[in-house]
C-alpha cells in the first residue's frame, strides 16, 4: 500500500490557496496509462504551464497548502472516480506526502522551494472494471 492510502490529511480543503482538478476522459483511460487525464490548476497567472495535459507543472509559494480534485468529463459514463495516491516528492518535505482529505479530495502543503515532480493516481471503477490510471505532474515551490 502507498503511503497516502494509509494517512488522512490534516490539512481541510477550505484552508488551501492551490487547486488541482484532474479531468478524466472514461473512454481515454482504458490503457491505465496517463492517457484520457487532463490537468488544470488556479496558479496559470503565477506561471504554472502545460494546464490541460497530463503534464501539469503547478507553480506556488512555499508553505502552500494543496488539494487535488477528480472530474469526469462525462458525468453520465457509469464510473465513480477517487485518487488512488499521491506519490513521494522532495516538494512535501518532512510534512509527509499528501493523504485523502474530505469530500473527494486529496490535501497536502508544499514544504520545499524548486521544481520537484509527482506521481498521481486515480480510481475508475465502474461497470465491474477498475482502472488505474497515473501519470507525472510537477511542482515548483518558491
Amino acid at each position: 500500500m502507498k503511503n497516502s492510502e494509509l494517512t488522512a490529511s490534516k490539512i481541510p480543503v477550505n484552508s488551501c490557496q492551490v487547486f488541482i482538478i484532474a479531468f478524466v476522459d472514461s473512454s481515454s483511460i482504458q490503457t491505465g496509462s496517463g492517457q484520457g487525464l487532463y490537468f488544470v490548476d488556479n496558479r496559470s497567472s503565477a506561471g504554472s504551464s502545460n494546464e490541460g495535459t497530463s503534464a501539469l507543472q503547478t507553480v506556488c509559494s512555499k508553505m502552500s497548502n494543496v488539494a487535488w480534485s477528480v472530474i469526469p468529463l462525462n458525468p453520465n459514463d457509469g464510473f465513480l472516480y477517487s485518487i488512488q495516491s499521491i506519490g513521494s516528492s522532495n516538494s512535501w518535505g518532512p510534512g509527509g506526502q499528501p493523504g485523502s482529505a474530505t469530500a473527494g479530495y486529496f490535501t497536502g502543503q508544499v514544504q520545499n522551494g524548486g521544481q520537484a515532480s509527482y506521481q498521481i493516481e486515480i480510481n475508475a471503477i465502474g461497470g465491474g472494471n477498475v482502472l488505474q490510471p497515473a501519470t507525472t505532474l510537477g511542482m515548483n515551490g518558491n
